[in-house]
């Protein structure tokens, strides 16, 4: 400020004291001098004048003038904070007061004092923390109406370390971005704040590292590259400031260090930025922003990249041999940035297998695989959000090669049904699980007089199998498994009878993750089924629950053994149901009979045939109204394996297959039927009768978990199994317990082994002729998948 300023106002004070009819007295013309001080304009916050830690500022008041000054306080905050005003020496004391404001409100103080400096007017604010900002300081004299030609304020506090503390060392040196600004702070005189930045492979041009701030004085150096002690560059004041700039028109490639202290040590610094930019030249895999252009990388290798220009991306590719490869990993890392990569091919640069963003150490990528096939990949790499540069950045590809597989067996191959090789009765076949996964198929016919004493099994010196059979004429239609049955951890099957038809067997190691150089496979039979059991025989199996599509389609199981033929009644009621009272009915079922994957026959609506109206009054089955959409049909079949799947829709349906009655030596043996088990009207309810003379051995199963051996997912977990007569239940099971003479029993009729502690329902008992109920629930109130099945013991 001019002497003129100053004088002018002093003119103004006096003029104000005049007009009031009072006198103007000066203590000499020493105060003139004094007056609008050298930090004028400070009139208001946007004019406010910066104080540094711990500097003293010598100022003037008029009267109706206020002065305002501004600090800032590191972002870690300070504490031990002391604002005061006081007479400058041989001066005389005046009256002050002080008010302190944040950078958010500048009309709500967060503090003021008036005399509690001491009694001589002036005033003091202590403050024990601060959190990191801007703050400002007001003054006035007291009241605003009186002079105070000369005082002086201070301010004080005791900064707490940056963020990037401890960093007083080069080998402490926090890292530093291309384009980034970084706020530290000079926390105690001896105070150095060190920073590391990484130039990649291709260099680096017009280089800038800058210090700044409301106010400080700074020393700076610059080190490199991969030295810390070899200076390139130093600055003190720059750009008219005390503040440092440091500019290098080309670097090379490596790592540098910078150096920042308050000039001379001989200060503290609240708060200051620094900043360094620089332009990268391509590195030395440059050109390889296209698939077109991406250069190799070999397995091992690590290359040295960088992403020069925030839009840069850099691509790569690798080539794996015909065996394949296994333990696959790529990653990128350095120092800083932040990278996003993807994975192409085999033998495409679009069609994308995998994607990374922060899956390797800090930001950086990782993508791992298990597997790959034969053939060329692609590897794209650029910075995520693609707004920023990464000067240094490592790409490795490591994989390791898979072996030739070992050659299989002569049954090779035998992967698939479709492949499978025949097996003779009594016939034994050396064979090999030759990698982790194989599967062996092998098939077998039963003659048209059916089977007995059917045993199929595995042996060898060292192994562990898993065997299932399917059929008869479907390699999906599970008729038995078992896993050590067989001694060892070898398999055995062993079934009472197979009526006619092909067979399928399929052989794994247990797990799929090891191989089994060597192991037999063994089938064989008797020719001709069992002889009927005498007594009381099935002869109806009826299924309620409620029908959908997935797992809530309806799939019912029988099977007819012995010799000939019969005809059997086969119904899917919906719409009737509904009229007798049942809610949520099917409207309008469909189905269709099946042996194996082929379709015998199928009906939608039964319509007025005269033979299921004579045979359901045959079998004593409720008739069904004339043109309902009921779905029905009267099929005469051979022995054999059938299954009977309902479709239409979703809702309660009853499905029925009853024994036409005839001489012919063909009867029911075995009835199933599998479906989601629900809760109320959605319960799993299956009926049947048991007709003849004298009582009938039979075996009934509720399977959930034991389903899961075939595939079948969201099974029942723990079914129980509850058998009526009537209306009272006569037995029931929980869990089966996984007896000896249930698993004899299950080997007597074919059925497929259960694990000995899974939690499957199963009854075995004598019944007397009379229509039976099997009600299937979850315990707990659960639902799932479940099976039940019925069959005649001998």
């Amino acid at each position: 400020m001019t002497r003129t300023t100053a004088s002018f106002h002093l003119l103004r004070f006096a003029l104000r004291v005049l007009a009031a009819g009072g006198s103007l007295m000066l203590a000499g013309t020493g105060w003139g001098q004094t007056l609008g001080d050298e930090f004028e304009p400070d009139d208001g916050a946007t004019t406010a004048k910066p104080i540094a830690n711990g500097q003293t500022q010598t100022r003037s008041l008029v009267p109706a003038d206020a002065d305002w000054i501004v600090f800032v306080v590191g972002a870690a905050g300070a504490t031990n904070v002391r604002i005061e005003t006081g007479a400058p020496t041989g001066a005389a004391p005046s009256d002050t007061e002080i008010w302190l404001y944040n950078s958010q409100s500048l009309v709500k103080e967060l503090a003021y004092n008036d005399n509690a400096a001491s009694t001589t007017g002036f005033s003091l604010i202590t403050l024990t923390s601060l959190p990191g900002g801007t703050y400002y300081i007001k003054v006035a004299a007291k009241g605003g109406t009186t002079l105070v030609p000369a005082y002086v304020i201070r301010a004080t506090w005791t900064d707490r370390s940056d963020a990037f503390e401890s960093d007083n060392s080069a080998a402490a040196a926090k890292l530093i971005t291309n384009g980034v600004s970084q706020e530290h702070s000079i926390h105690a005189t001896d105070d150095e704040d060190w920073v590391a930045f990484v130039v990649g492979s291709g260099g680096a041009t017009n280089l800038r590292i800058e210090t700044s701030g409301q106010v400080g004085d700074t020393e700076m150096w610059l080190f490199g590259p991969g030295s810390a002690t070899a200076q390139l560059g130093y600055n003190d004041d720059a750009d008219g400031t005390k503040f440092s700039v440091i500019t290098q028109a080309s670097l090379a490639a490596g790592t540098y260090f910078i150096k920042v202290t308050s000039f001379g040590l001989g200060s503290t610094l609240s708060a200051y930025n620094l900043r360094a930019t620089w332009t990268e030249r391509g590195d030395s895999f440059e050109s390889d922003d296209t698939p077109a252009t991406a250069k190799t990388i070999a397995n091992g290798v690590t290359q040295n990249r960088s992403i020069h220009v925030a839009t840069d991306v850099d691509w790569a590719t690798f080539t794996v041999g015909g065996n394949g490869a296994t333990n696959v990993r790529i990653e990128t890392a350095g120092n800083s940035g932040d990278t996003e990569m993807w994975l192409f091919g085999p033998n495409s640069s679009t069609a994308q297998l995998d994607y990374n963003d922060d899956g390797g150490t800090s930001t950086f990528s990782a993508i791992t695989r298990a597997t790959l096939a034969p053939g060329t990949y692609y590897v794209k790499v650029a910075e995520f959000g693609g707004n920023a540069t990464i000067s240094a950045y490592s790409l490795r590809v490591t994989w390791t090669d898979s072996v030739p597989p070992p050659p299989g067996d002569s049954y090779e191959t035998d992967d698939t049904p479709e492949t499978a090789k025949a097996i003779a009765n009594g016939a034994t076949q050396n064979r090999s699980i030759h990698v982790a996964g194989d599967v062996d198929w092998a098939t077998f016919t039963v003659g048209p007089t059916g089977a007995s004493n059917v045993r199929i099994q595995t042996a060898g010196a060292s192994g562990d199998t898993e065997l299932w059979l399917y059929g008869p004429d479907s390699p999906t239609l599970p008729v038995a498994y078992d896993d050590e049955s067989g001694g060892g951890g070898f398999s055995l099957i062993a079934v009472n009878g197979l009526v006619a038809g092909k067979y399928y067997v399929k052989v794994a190691e247990f797990g799929n993750n090891s191989a089994i150089n060597s192991y037999t496979l063994r089938a064989s039979w008797s020719d001709g089924l069992p002889p009927a059991p005498s007594g009381g025989r099935l002869v109806n199996l009826s299924i309620r629950t409620s029908a959908g599509s997935g797992a809530q389609t309806v799939v019912v199981g029988f099977v007819l053994s012995g010799a000939g033929t019969k005809q059997v009644l086969l119904r899917g009621v919906g719409p009737t149901l509904g009229s007798l009272g049942v809610a949520g009915a099917l409207a309008d079922p469909t189905m269709q009979l099946y042996s194996g994957t082929n379709v015998l026959a199928a009906n939608d609506n039964w319509g007025t045939s005269a033979g299921v109206r004579e045979a359901a009054t045959t079998v004593g089955a409720f008739a069904l109204p004339t043109g309902s959409l009921d779905a029905a049909l009267l099929q005469t079949l051979g022995v054999g394996a059938y299954t009977l799947q309902i479709g239409g829709g979703s809702g309660v349906t009853l499905v029925e297959a009853y024994e036409v009655p005839s001489t012919a030596p063909v009867r029911l043996s075995n009835v199933s039927a599998r479906t989601q088990v629900g809760l109320g009207d959605d319960a799993l309810i299956a009926g049947f009768v048991i007709a003849g003379n004298g009582a009938r051995n039979v075996l009934i199963r509720a399977i959930g978990p034991g389903l899961s051996q075939f595939g079948v997912n969201d099974v029942l977990a723990d079914p129980k199994l509850d058998l009526y007569r009537g209306s009272a239940v006569i037995q029931t099971n929980d869990n089966w317990g996984g007896t000896a003479a249930l698993t004899a029993a299950f080997g007597q009729v074919g059925a497929f082994a259960l694990p000995t502690n899974s939690r499957d329902a199963v009854l075995q008992t004598s019944l007397q002729p009379g229509a039976y109920s099997v009600q299937i629930s979850g315990v707990g109130g659960t639902t799932g998948v479940a099976m039940v099945e019925v069959y005649e013991l001998p």
